[in-house]
């Protein structure tokens, strides 16, 4: 099924992003906020600095976090995904089973009615 595939490609095409967010993004990152941290932290009073931390570390946990929602879903919907494409497998089988089974019994029946026929005649 195509639909298993590209959900699969989505998936680790966002893991992979993650992957090279935390070994080359974040750390750039993280030193840019250090670094403003560092220049607030000097400066006024200990509320505004507790709130500008608060603040720094959200941004932090929200660029952490960008797309581990859709991570988490996608990882929960793959094994339904693999059981959807078995189940629609196994339908595909029996159908063409059944496909084969009419159609042996069609050419039994023509061969039992044919066999019938010529009975008939040696009857009549």
């Amino acid at each position: 099924m195509k639909v298993i595939f590209l959900v699969s490609i989505y998936l680790w095409s966002l893991i992979c992003e993650r992957l090279i967010y935390f070994k080359w993004g974040f750390p750039s990152l993280r030193l840019r906020y250090l670094k403003q941290w560092k220049q607030y932290a000097n400066k006024g009073k200990a509320k505004d600095t507790y709130f500008i931390k608060t603040c720094l570390l959200s941004e932090v946990k929200i660029s952490m976090e960008k797309y581990l929602s859709i991570i988490k879903m996608l990882i929960a919907i793959c094994p339904m995904l693999g059981l959807l494409g078995a189940v629609v497998g196994m339908i595909h089988v029996l159908m063409s089973w059944q496909l084969q089974v009419m159609e042996m019994h069609e050419q039994w029946l023509r061969g039992y009615l044919r066999q019938q026929f010529q009975q008939w005649q040696v009857w009549l």
